[in-house]
Protein backbone atom coordinates (compact mmCIF):
# COMPACT_ATOMS: atom_id res chain seq x y z
CA UNK A 1 0.00 0.00 0.00
CA UNK A 2 1.09 3.48 -1.36
CA UNK A 3 0.49 7.37 -0.54
CA UNK A 4 -3.35 6.71 -0.38
CA UNK A 5 -2.95 4.09 2.66
CA UNK A 6 -0.91 6.61 4.66
CA UNK A 7 -3.13 9.41 3.50
CA UNK A 8 -6.23 7.12 4.83
CA UNK A 9 -4.21 6.72 8.06
CA UNK A 10 -3.55 9.82 8.52
CA UNK A 11 -7.30 10.71 8.59
CA UNK A 12 -8.07 8.11 10.48
CA UNK A 13 -5.94 9.01 13.30
CA UNK A 14 -7.26 12.20 13.05
CA UNK A 15 -11.06 11.56 13.17
CA UNK A 16 -10.96 9.24 15.89
CA UNK A 17 -8.22 10.08 17.97
CA UNK A 18 -6.02 6.98 17.90
CA UNK A 19 -2.17 6.33 16.76
CA UNK A 20 -2.10 2.99 14.31
CA UNK A 21 0.78 1.17 14.96
CA UNK A 22 2.69 -0.59 11.44
CA UNK A 23 2.15 -3.75 12.88
CA UNK A 24 -1.40 -3.06 12.61
CA UNK A 25 -1.43 -1.57 9.51
CA UNK A 26 0.46 -4.42 8.04
CA UNK A 27 -2.30 -6.70 9.03
CA UNK A 28 -5.59 -5.00 7.53
CA UNK A 29 -6.50 -6.30 3.95
CA UNK A 30 -10.15 -5.47 4.78
CA UNK A 31 -12.25 -2.73 5.89
CA UNK A 32 -13.41 -5.09 8.21
CA UNK A 33 -9.76 -5.25 9.80
CA UNK A 34 -9.71 -1.93 10.26
CA UNK A 35 -12.76 -1.46 11.82
CA UNK A 36 -11.77 -4.37 14.21
CA UNK A 37 -8.87 -2.16 15.21
CA UNK A 38 -10.72 1.15 15.78
CA UNK A 39 -13.32 -0.83 17.67
CA UNK A 40 -10.52 -2.10 19.90
CA UNK A 41 -9.70 1.47 20.77
CA UNK A 42 -13.01 2.75 21.09
CA UNK A 43 -13.77 -0.50 23.69
CA UNK A 44 -10.53 0.51 25.42
CA UNK A 45 -11.47 4.11 26.12
CA UNK A 46 -14.99 2.76 27.29
CA UNK A 47 -13.35 0.10 29.68
CA UNK A 48 -11.12 1.86 31.38
CA UNK A 49 -10.53 5.19 32.19
CA UNK A 50 -7.42 5.94 30.46
CA UNK A 51 -7.42 9.34 30.35
CA UNK A 52 -6.95 9.53 34.09
CA UNK A 53 -4.08 6.94 33.84
CA UNK A 54 -2.31 9.24 31.54
CA UNK A 55 -2.60 12.34 32.76
CA UNK A 56 -0.72 10.19 36.18
CA UNK A 57 1.62 9.19 34.21
CA UNK A 58 2.48 12.61 32.65
CA UNK A 59 2.56 13.72 36.46
CA UNK A 60 4.70 10.84 37.17
CA UNK A 61 7.29 11.71 34.77
CA UNK A 62 6.85 15.91 35.60
CA UNK A 63 7.47 15.21 39.53
CA UNK A 64 10.35 12.90 38.36
CA UNK A 65 12.09 15.96 36.23
CA UNK A 66 11.16 18.22 38.69
CA UNK A 67 12.63 16.14 41.59
CA UNK A 68 9.57 17.60 43.25
CA UNK A 69 7.19 14.42 44.54
CA UNK A 70 4.44 17.02 45.93
CA UNK A 71 4.43 18.88 42.88
CA UNK A 72 0.83 18.69 41.17
CA UNK A 73 -0.18 19.50 38.01
CA UNK A 74 -3.93 20.47 36.48
CA UNK A 75 -4.78 19.87 32.87
CA UNK A 76 -5.46 22.87 31.70
CA UNK A 77 -2.00 24.18 32.82
CA UNK A 78 0.74 25.23 30.09
CA UNK A 79 3.47 23.40 30.36
CA UNK A 80 5.58 26.22 29.18
CA UNK A 81 4.60 27.99 32.20
CA UNK A 82 5.26 25.42 34.89
CA UNK A 83 8.48 23.81 34.35
CA UNK A 84 11.38 25.90 33.06
CA UNK A 85 13.38 25.26 29.57
CA UNK A 86 15.57 22.07 31.44
CA UNK A 87 12.62 20.64 32.61
CA UNK A 88 10.72 20.49 29.30
CA UNK A 89 13.70 18.48 27.33
CA UNK A 90 13.96 16.63 30.35
CA UNK A 91 10.01 15.83 30.05
CA UNK A 92 9.57 14.83 26.43
CA UNK A 93 12.85 12.66 26.96
CA UNK A 94 11.91 10.71 29.82
CA UNK A 95 8.14 10.49 28.90
CA UNK A 96 9.07 8.86 25.22
CA UNK A 97 11.47 6.31 27.53
CA UNK A 98 9.25 4.86 30.07
CA UNK A 99 6.22 4.44 28.59
CA UNK A 100 7.96 3.07 25.48
CA UNK A 101 9.08 0.47 28.83
CA UNK A 102 5.94 0.37 30.11
CA UNK A 103 3.59 -0.20 27.09
CA UNK A 104 5.97 -1.84 24.83
CA UNK A 105 4.69 -0.13 21.89
CA UNK A 106 6.21 0.61 18.23
CA UNK A 107 5.06 3.65 17.54
CA UNK A 108 5.26 6.38 20.88
CA UNK A 109 6.96 10.02 19.15
CA UNK A 110 6.33 13.40 20.69
CA UNK A 111 6.58 16.37 17.56
CA UNK A 112 10.15 17.80 18.63
CA UNK A 113 9.63 21.01 20.79
CA UNK A 114 9.34 24.09 18.81
CA UNK A 115 11.25 27.47 18.75
CA UNK A 116 9.64 30.12 20.55
CA UNK A 117 7.17 32.33 18.57
CA UNK A 118 9.14 35.31 18.33
CA UNK A 119 11.95 33.04 16.72
CA UNK A 120 10.12 31.25 14.37
CA UNK A 121 8.50 34.81 13.11
CA UNK A 122 12.19 36.38 12.95
CA UNK A 123 13.18 33.24 10.63
CA UNK A 124 10.26 33.22 8.61
CA UNK A 125 10.81 37.19 8.04
CA UNK A 126 14.28 35.98 7.08
CA UNK A 127 13.53 33.76 4.50
CA UNK A 128 10.89 35.20 2.82
CA UNK A 129 13.10 38.17 2.71
CA UNK A 130 16.30 35.70 0.77
CA UNK A 131 13.76 34.15 -1.16
CA UNK A 132 12.13 37.69 -2.52
CA UNK A 133 16.16 38.82 -3.54
CA UNK A 134 16.46 35.30 -5.57
CA UNK A 135 13.57 36.33 -7.44
CA UNK A 136 14.74 40.12 -7.95
CA UNK A 137 17.65 38.62 -9.29
CA UNK A 138 16.72 35.94 -11.36
CA UNK A 139 13.92 38.80 -12.83
CA UNK A 140 16.89 41.60 -13.22
CA UNK A 141 19.97 39.60 -14.54
CA UNK A 142 19.06 35.92 -15.68
CA UNK A 143 17.28 33.13 -14.81
CA UNK A 144 20.17 31.01 -13.50
CA UNK A 145 20.19 33.06 -10.26
CA UNK A 146 17.00 31.20 -9.31
CA UNK A 147 18.19 27.82 -8.87
CA UNK A 148 21.42 28.75 -7.15
CA UNK A 149 18.80 30.42 -5.28
CA UNK A 150 17.37 27.97 -3.97
CA UNK A 151 19.71 25.75 -3.48
CA UNK A 152 21.29 28.65 -1.34
CA UNK A 153 17.80 29.26 0.78
CA UNK A 154 17.44 25.47 1.25
CA UNK A 155 21.33 25.26 3.01
CA UNK A 156 20.48 28.48 4.96
CA UNK A 157 17.60 26.45 6.18
CA UNK A 158 19.02 23.22 6.74
CA UNK A 159 21.82 25.30 8.77
CA UNK A 160 19.67 27.39 10.93
CA UNK A 161 17.90 24.56 11.82
CA UNK A 162 20.66 22.77 13.26
CA UNK A 163 22.78 26.10 15.13
CA UNK A 164 18.98 26.93 16.59
CA UNK A 165 18.60 23.14 17.96
CA UNK A 166 19.57 24.29 21.83
CA UNK A 167 16.81 26.96 21.60
CA UNK A 168 14.23 24.79 20.93
CA UNK A 169 12.35 24.98 24.15
CA UNK A 170 8.11 25.41 23.27
CA UNK A 171 6.03 22.76 23.73
CA UNK A 172 3.69 22.52 19.93
CA UNK A 173 0.40 24.07 20.15
CA UNK A 174 -1.58 20.57 20.12
CA UNK A 175 0.20 19.61 22.83
CA UNK A 176 1.38 22.83 24.75
CA UNK A 177 -0.89 21.74 28.33
CA UNK A 178 -0.61 18.88 30.35
CA UNK A 179 -4.18 17.85 29.39
CA UNK A 180 -3.80 17.76 26.03
CA UNK A 181 -0.19 16.40 26.42
CA UNK A 182 -2.17 12.76 28.48
CA UNK A 183 -4.71 12.70 25.43
CA UNK A 184 -1.74 12.18 23.20
CA UNK A 185 -0.34 9.11 25.17
CA UNK A 186 -4.15 8.20 25.65
CA UNK A 187 -4.43 7.91 21.34
CA UNK A 188 -1.63 5.16 21.23
CA UNK A 189 -3.88 2.80 23.34
CA UNK A 190 -7.78 4.19 23.03
CA UNK A 191 -9.49 6.13 20.99
CA UNK A 192 -10.21 9.54 21.89
CA UNK A 193 -13.45 10.73 19.32
CA UNK A 194 -16.38 9.51 18.71
CA UNK A 195 -16.66 6.81 21.90
CA UNK A 196 -20.27 6.87 21.38
CA UNK A 197 -20.06 4.38 17.89
CA UNK A 198 -21.07 0.79 19.54
CA UNK A 199 -20.34 -1.92 17.29
CA UNK A 200 -19.15 -2.31 13.78
CA UNK A 201 -21.84 -1.43 11.67
CA UNK A 202 -21.99 2.05 13.61
CA UNK A 203 -18.08 2.46 13.16
CA UNK A 204 -18.27 1.41 9.59
CA UNK A 205 -20.67 4.11 8.94
CA UNK A 206 -18.15 6.88 10.43
CA UNK A 207 -15.89 5.32 8.41
CA UNK A 208 -16.98 4.91 4.93
CA UNK A 209 -16.86 8.52 3.82
CA UNK A 210 -13.22 8.97 5.03
CA UNK A 211 -12.44 5.79 2.91
CA UNK A 212 -14.64 7.49 0.08
CA UNK A 213 -13.06 10.74 0.03
CA UNK A 214 -9.51 9.04 0.17
CA UNK A 215 -9.53 6.27 -2.46
CA UNK A 216 -12.24 7.38 -4.66
CA UNK A 217 -14.09 4.65 -4.59
CA UNK A 218 -18.21 4.34 -4.66
CA UNK A 219 -19.78 4.14 -1.36
CA UNK A 220 -22.10 1.04 -2.16
CA UNK A 221 -18.32 -0.78 -2.22
CA UNK A 222 -17.19 0.17 1.22
CA UNK A 223 -17.99 -3.14 3.23
CA UNK A 224 -16.87 -5.08 6.16
CA UNK A 225 -15.83 -7.75 3.78
CA UNK A 226 -14.08 -5.06 0.96
CA UNK A 227 -10.45 -5.91 0.33
CA UNK A 228 -8.97 -2.43 0.12
CA UNK A 229 -6.48 -3.42 -2.92
CA UNK A 230 -8.84 -5.80 -4.90
CA UNK A 231 -12.35 -4.47 -4.49
CA UNK A 232 -11.31 -0.88 -3.76
CA UNK A 233 -8.07 -0.30 -5.83
CA UNK A 234 -6.47 1.35 -3.01
CA UNK A 235 -3.18 2.32 -4.22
Amino acid sequence: MGLDWLDLTFKIEHHFGITLQPSECGHVRTVGDLVAIIQTRIDAANREDVAANAFCQVQRVVRQVTNDPALNIQPDERVADRLDVPQRRALWKELESSLKQESNLEVLHLDDLELPRLLRHLLLINYLGILGFIIWLSVTYTGHYLFLGAIFLIAVIVISYRLLSPFRNTPPARWDTFGKLSLRLVSLTAATKHLELRDADEILTELRPLIVNTIGCKSELVTLDARFVETLGLN
